[in-house]
């Protein structure tokens, strides 16, 4: 049986676009209702379950309000889902992640996994999972080292973590924090290992393809250089060791548009510019 879901990460909740003035407060919305296009095209593909690779909210202690918005958002998910905590919400003690009116609050919903602990767990589809969430901002540990080495074969076996994909980028750039092995995947027998942290998707050409390992990115870009933001993921395996198929489909609205150096040295200027604003927004 073939094994079908959404791998997405990096919702970032409680994030506002601060720079855009007025609008600013409103933009938080957003990001929310990029996550519910998301329930939508899970309830549309008949997805077995959603994975979320970390930084759910944007720090790990959100307001009152954003718990429990993201508690009545995940209360509307039509398919399981599998969250867990990044280098932005770590799921310390006292963090979100244990807070009665987060955590507490979701104990009833069945469909909604909030998963804090390093250990396999299987997936009402049949899948095993490896959970790694991070517990500290700044780890130089490898949080996917606990997943057994293990050849592919009698179950699907998904890896989710979030943090530097060793040798992602072709410039050399590694970080020293929240670091994970490049042949993670092949080293546990991981059919897929689905990454948070990167705000881009990985495309099919990129050397992590090749490994079975993806970045989702984020579901509603928040800077210029997330190229590849406002995705998910669509991950499908048709059996078990088989080469993933993954599509990217598109669930942000948001577009941010670089007009270079503008000269304002009149009224007239100001107003033509001022339109231009007015039409980028209305597209």
């Amino acid at each position: 049986m073939s094994l079908n879901f959404i791998h997405t990460a990096d919702w970032h909740l409680g994030h506002t676009y601060w720079r855009i003035g007025p609008r600013a407060a409103q933009s938080a919305q957003w990001r929310l209702d990029a996550v519910r296009r998301i329930w939508s095209l899970a309830a549309e593909t008949s997805a077995d379950f959603i994975v979320v690779a970390g930084d759910v909210f944007d720090s790990d202690i959100p307001s009152v309000a954003w718990r429990r918005h993201a508690v009545e958002l995940l209360a509307d998910c039509p398919v399981p889902v599998y969250l867990i905590a990044g280098n932005h919400d770590p799921c310390a003690q006292g963090s979100v992640w244990f807070q009665d009116d987060f955590a507490g609050a979701l104990k009833g919903l069945t469909q909604v996994h909030l998963v804090t602990e390093a250990a396999p767990l299987e997936t009402e589809s049949g899948a095993l999972l490896f959970p790694c969430p991070v517990d500290k901002k700044h780890d130089r540990s490898d949080a996917t080292a606990w997943i057994p080495a293990s050849s592919r074969g009698e179950k699907y076996r998904v890896g989710l973590a979030h943090g530097h994909y060793k040798g992602y980028f072709s410039s050399g750039a590694d970080q020293i924090y929240n670091v994970i092995a490049s042949d993670c995947a092949n080293r546990a027998g991981l059919d897929y290992l689905a990454l948070g942290d990167y705000h881009s998707y990985t495309p099919p050409d990129h050397s992590a393809a090749k490994n079975r390992t993806y970045y989702a990115g984020t579901p509603e870009i928040g800077a210029k250089d997330n190229v590849r933001g406002g995705h998910i993921l669509q991950v499908q395996l048709e059996s078990m060791g088989a080469v993933p198929k993954v599509e990217a489909s598109p669930v942000g609205r948001v577009k941010l548009s670089d007009m270079g150096t503008v000269t304002l040295s009149s009224s007239e200027d100001f107003e033509k510019f001022k339109s231009t604003l007015t039409q980028d927004e209305s597209t």
